[in-house]
């Protein structure tokens, strides 16, 4: 005889508890375990901590990038500012060194030419010289006149003199610019010596018309030097020339 299916009836007042009690509860401790979750999730100021691990961890990937963007960027335009520099430097200083290599050293000026060319005196010519002193009759024939008169006359000689001579006759004038005499004169030295300005038509009519001029001194008991320089913005020109007379350079008592 078969038994009778158990029916609910059958079982246990017991089980029946149970069952009915852990049907009651499962569900409300899964909603209260999801709960904190889905709680923090929703509200506004919260972050969840994998979150805010990423997101400091950007914040500092960021601020690192940053720092090292700026100082590399300050680093290099330190360097480029330096190079800059020392190109600048190396620049200037190749200009420097170029400019200086690369000049040349100035020609020597030429020989200022002579009255009839060349600029020797000697020994391709021979000078044909008219002589004595500025208003001074007794001393030779540049006493005697102008200083046109003198240029033509000393002119008209040396072509005279030329077909005599293998070298080409240069005219002269030999102009005494210092005098001995027989007193011990202004400056105590036994000479006269005369006025620049006495002498200078001669020297600028002797340029016009080709023609040497040699100053000629007789010192006295004064120097070579010192009369000498008394001269010396005509004896700066080409075409003028010093002659010296030692017999009236006079000794002490003499």
């Amino acid at each position: 005889m078969d038994s009778p299916t158990p029916t609910s009836q059958t079982l246990r007042p017991g089980l029946l508890l149970s069952a009915m009690f852990l049907a009651v509860t499962l569900p409300a401790c899964g909603a209260s375990a999801e709960a904190p979750q889905d709680a923090a999730a929703e509200q506004p100021g919260a972050t969840p901590e994998g979150d805010g691990d990423a997101e400091g961890s950007a914040a500092g990937e960021d601020s690192s990038d940053a720092e090292d963007s700026a100082a590399g960027e300050d680093s290099s335009d330190a360097e480029d500012s330096a190079a800059g520099e020392d190109s600048a430097d190396a620049e200037d200083s190749s200009d420097a060194e170029g400019s200086t290599a690369g000049e040349e050293p100035e020609p020597e000026a030429e020989p200022a030419e002579l009255p009839g060319g060349g600029d020797t005196l000697f020994p391709d010519r021979r000078f044909l010289a008219a002589y004595g002193a500025p208003g001074i009759p007794a001393l030779g024939v540049l006493g005697e006149g102008t200083p046109q008169e003198a240029a033509e006359r000393v002119k008209f000689y040396a072509e005279q003199y030329q077909e005599h001579s293998e070298e080409p006759v240069q005219p002269a004038f030999e102009i005494i610019t210092s005098i001995a005499i027989t007193e011990p004169g202004v400056d105590g030295n036994y000479t006269n010596a005369l006025d620049p300005e006495l002498i200078e038509p001669w020297v600028d009519l002797a340029a016009e018309e080709d023609i040497y001029v040699v100053l000629d001194l007789q010192p006295g008991h004064a120097s070579f030097l010192d009369q000498a320089q008394q001269y010396e913005e005509f004896l700066a020109q080409p075409h003028v020339g010093l002659a010296l007379d030692p017999e009236w350079r006079l000794s002490e008592g003499q």
